[in-house]
Parts: C-alpha cells; structure tokens; sequence
C-alpha cells in the first residue's frame, strides 16, 4: 500500500526500497543520502540499528521524539524532532532542512557525536566503569543518565 501511494503521489522514482540488502548496498545507500527520515511510533531510541547506521554515518536524522526520559537524543542538536504520524511536519522538515545546509550540517555533526557515545568502544569504557563502581560499593547512576 505504502509503494502504491508513492507511485501515486509521483514518488516512486524517488525512493529507494531495500528489504534485506547486503552491508555494502547500506553502505552505499547512506553514504548516498542527504537526511534520514525515521518517525518511530516509538520515539527515538538507541534500540533501533538504522538510527545508529545513520548516525554513523552522520547523516541529519528526523525523527519522533523519545517516550521515555533521555540525555541522549536532544531535538534540535542531534535530531529533528517532528511529532509521530505529522505526515505534513515530517515534509516541512524534510523539505527545510534540504533548503538549510547549515542546520544540515549542525544536525550532521550532532549525529556523529552521539555516534561516538553509542560506538563500541565508548560502551566498554561506561561498561568498565560501571564495574568498578560497583566493585568498589560507590553510588550507582539513576535511568536516563
């Protein structure tokens, strides 16, 4: 349905639908796009794998904004937020945001910052430190920090 209505709105040369695609084709895809549109009905989250391919990739990402309390994703710095099912916010900020390289590229650095949080590296070293913490008997971080 979602491919008919494209094809109905004159969008079908312009989209791109993967189902399964190898790693580089992912690749190649982000590497190729201007903006990562991902309105979860869920809000965004560190659960969700294509967000954290399209932060990695530093791509400017639009997205509904989290259900539950994050120090992670702020709108505005490292995402856009739209409200979930807002078809017509989701196309003005798209469209916007195409017209704005500025707040392109501010939204794209704020990506790869937050990349560098959830990168395996940066999640050993919180990991380590949460062991040590609680190794030593010291005072654990509450939910959302």
């Amino acid at each position: 349905m979602l491919k008919e209505r494209a094809e109905a709105a004159g969008l079908g040369g312009e989209l791109i639908w993967t189902g399964y695609a190898s790693e580089e084709r992912i690749s190649e895809i982000l590497l190729a796009a201007d903006l990562f549109l991902a309105p979860f009905e869920g809000g965004i989250s560190s659960r969700r794998s294509s967000l954290m391919a399209a932060l990695a990739y530093g791509l400017p990402v639009v997205s509904s904004p989290s259900q539950v309390p994050t120090k992670y994703f702020r709108g505005g710095e490292n995402y856009f937020s739209v409200p979930f099912g807002d078809a017509g916010a989701l196309a003005a900020a798209a469209a916007g945001l195409m017209e704005d390289s500025g707040r392109r590229a501010r939204l794209a650095d704020g990506a790869l910052a937050l990349a560098e949080i959830f990168s395996w590296p940066a999640i050993a070293l919180r990991t380590r430190d949460f062991l040590e913490t609680v190794m030593n008997g010291g005072p654990l971080a509450g939910p959302g920090t």
